[in-house]
């Protein structure tokens, strides 16, 4: 009983701090319970070997699963997380072995152009929670537009659940919503990087569509955390946003009040030099 509490009070945790700048992998949130180290989450993904029909197959991403659950588990971590899953298949056997760590287990699935995994199932919530994940929900490869609409079933099915959401940081058209399908993948995605406003009002729709675990996947840098940060109350003092104070100028533009027929060397070196 002490150990399934402890296991529910640092799931609590986890959700209460993905938004403060530290959500992927590692350093979550066993500080809000202990005042000590932070959560360490391991991490795993889709392994290229899954075949749906094959059970050599499956058997053989069970036993990479294990090795990797091994070493990381001895390591001390103390969190599952699973990603990337566009098999359903894969995703429930990443919860099946992960659950046997006794650790908290989270494993989202992702969908690519359409709005479903490789099997052709558009929920995939029930099943995962079904299977013993303690959060279940999409990462990568969309962003934020083309992922918080179909997460909304798995929120309706799943009501008692925790739900996590992971976008990428670049816009997508709607009929290619998966970023790795665009020409620009993946050396020009540059011009498709999401603003940090645009992550912020994601991360304000995710808590109003009831999403528990805001989160972020590739492309996402720390302007975009630390801005979803502050729209959900979780930005530390230290870190508030810049203003103007003409009392303490930072250039020559601020000292003459932005005003360009002012702000010429000579007038720089002449208040420079008082």
């Amino acid at each position: 009983m002490a150990a399934a509490t402890r296991q529910a009070g640092y799931i609590a945790a986890i959700l209460k701090c993905v938004a403060t700048g530290k959500i992927s992998t590692i350093h979550t949130g066993r500080e809000l319970l202990e005042n000590g180290h932070p959560i360490v989450a391991e991490n795993l993904s889709l392994t290229w070997m899954y075949e749906p029909d094959s059970p050599s197959a499956k058997d053989r991403v069970r036993k990479r699963f294990d090795e990797q659950l091994a070493i990381q588990v001895s390591a001390g971590v103390e969190f599952i997380m699973g990603e990337t899953f566009c098999w359903l298949g894969e995703a429930l056997i990443a919860v099946e072995r992960a659950k046997k760590t006794g650790l908290p287990v989270m494993v989202t699935i992702c969908f690519e152009n359409e709005n479903r995994t490789a099997e052709g199932k558009a929920d995939a919530a029930r099943e995962l929670v079904d299977a013993g994940a303690d959060i279940v929900g999409m990462n990568c490869p969309r962003p934020p537009e083309h992922m918080l609409g179909p997460l909304q079933p798995m929120r309706k099915a799943v009501p008692n659940a925790f739900i996590a959401a992971q976008p990428v940081a670049h816009r997508t058209p709607k009929d290619k919503p998966d970023f790795t399908s665009l020409p620009q993948f993946p050396f020009e995605l540059d011009p498709l990087q999401l603003s940090r406003k645009e992550k912020a009002a994601y991360a304000q729709r995710a808590k109003d569509d009831g999403i528990n675990y805001i989160g972020a996947c590739c492309g996402s840098v720390a302007s975009h955390i630390r801005e979803m940060a502050r729209v959900l109350g979780r930005l530390p003092a230290e870190q508030r946003p810049w203003t103007l104070n003409y009392e303490k100028p930072m250039s020559a533009y601020e000292y003459y009040d932005h005003d360009p027929t002012q702000v010429s060397a000579e007038n720089v070196v002449q208040k420079a030099a008082k």
